[in-house]
């Protein structure tokens, strides 16, 4: 089995009262995008930080490539950094930004000038090795800043929020040269960010992050389809929801009943009893929409509500429809634009359904 590239030991950091990370264990595969996911202040830069040696931690073990590193100084571990803000030097020119770290190793100019020009011809820099950072494009600087990480070739690659600074546009081009990019260096990348569709649509397996605690693990696909906690299931993705208690039980589903709501029948969570208070979530690609005088049995739909488009937002290949329901509720359906689907404008009353077996469960 191969050596992890990255191991996190009962990692715990403190700053002042404040525990950013809390007994943080991680393992991180050699040549594995992967990414640490979270909302502010989970501790996800002091994570960076903490195996870059920028901090120390006050508890546990940090080993890279089989070593421990936990009271190695920065200099002297295989790793680089980039920052959201890039941190290039104004005054010099891209070829020197990028050389700036094997000129402080002491590396022949022969061997310089070498990998300096391999890796701007990786980032698609070549013919700008004169210019300055100030004459670059947002993305042509966060190419300069991957380059001068990756020059002297590292094991791993930390990426502190590197796109936070580019346009949507160009966020997108530049994810899809990332992940372009580390499959031909071949190192780590470790990407922290609070964008779910970037952490989703870049890594091999993401950590989820909640005041330093870890909270899930997994490939994006299991973190959207079968997240382990609710705070999981709504930071991830579009998520609607409803609170209730567990009114009726079998042994593969449950009733949730809410007051003046329709009952909602979803699969049985474990370890929960009879009248358990709970939350049911529903995705809202999951929820199909019927006009208010379709009978919705035929489709299979064990739940049904009716509602009144609230909000219909046109989104490219597919409708975005905030629909009220009962007392106060309004949940949002994901249509795909397809030729025969029925299109509703605001007003319009509907059928919302879904499977039962599309919900999720648990502990309010």
């Amino acid at each position: 089995m191969t050596e992890p590239s990255v191991q996190l030991q009962d990692i715990v950091k403190r700053h002042g009262q404040t525990v950013a990370v809390d007994h943080l264990s991680l393992s991180i595969g050699q040549q594995e995008f992967f990414s640490i996911l979270g909302p502010s202040g989970s501790g996800k830069t002091t994570i960076l930080r903490l195996v870059a040696g920028l901090d120390r931690p006050d508890h546990g073990e940090i080993v890279i490539l089989g070593r421990s590193m936990t009271d190695r100084p920065p200099n002297q571990r295989p790793v680089n950094m980039v920052f959201q803000h890039y941190a290039l030097f104004p005054h010099m020119t891209v070829a020197q930004n990028v050389a700036f770290g094997l000129l402080m190793r002491g590396e022949p100019r022969r061997v310089i000038d070498r990998q300096v020009a391999s890796i701007l011809d990786l980032v698609r820099l070549t013919g700008k090795e004169d210019r300055y950072p100030s004459q670059l494009s947002g993305g042509e600087q966060q190419r300069v800043a991957l380059a001068r990480a990756l020059v002297n070739r590292p094991a791993v690659l930390l990426l502190d929020e590197p796109l936070g600074a580019l346009d949507q546009q160009l966020r997108h081009v530049m994810q899809a040269e990332l992940q372009q990019i580390q499959r031909q260096v071949r190192c780590s990348f470790i990407l922290v960010t609070h964008h779910q569709e970037e952490a989703l649509m870049l890594s091999d397996r993401v950590a989820v992050l909640h005041r330093g605690q870890l909270q899930q693990l997994g490939t994006p696909e299991e973190l959207y389809e079968s997240p382990k906690s609710l705070f999981v299931a709504q930071f991830i993705g579009l998520s609607n929801t409803l609170s209730g208690r567990i009114a009726i039980m079998d042994d593969s589903t449950c009733t949730i009943e809410n007051g003046h709501r329709p009952p909602i029948r979803a699969p049985r969570p474990a370890a929960l009893s009879f009248h358990a208070p709970v939350t049911f979530v529903v995705r809202p690609e999951r929820l199909r929409l019927l006009p208010y005088s379709t009978d919705a049995s035929h489709n299979g739909a064990i739940n049904r509500v009716i509602g009144t488009i609230a909000k219909a937002i046109y989104n490219g290949n597919e409708m975005l429809y905030h629909v009220e329901w009962g007392e106060g509720m309004t949940w949002i359906v994901r249509t795909p634009l397809l030729e025969r689907s029925p299109r509703f404008t605001v007003g319009d009353h509907v059928l919302i359904h879904w499977h039962w077996e599309e919900g999720l469960v648990f502990p309010s």
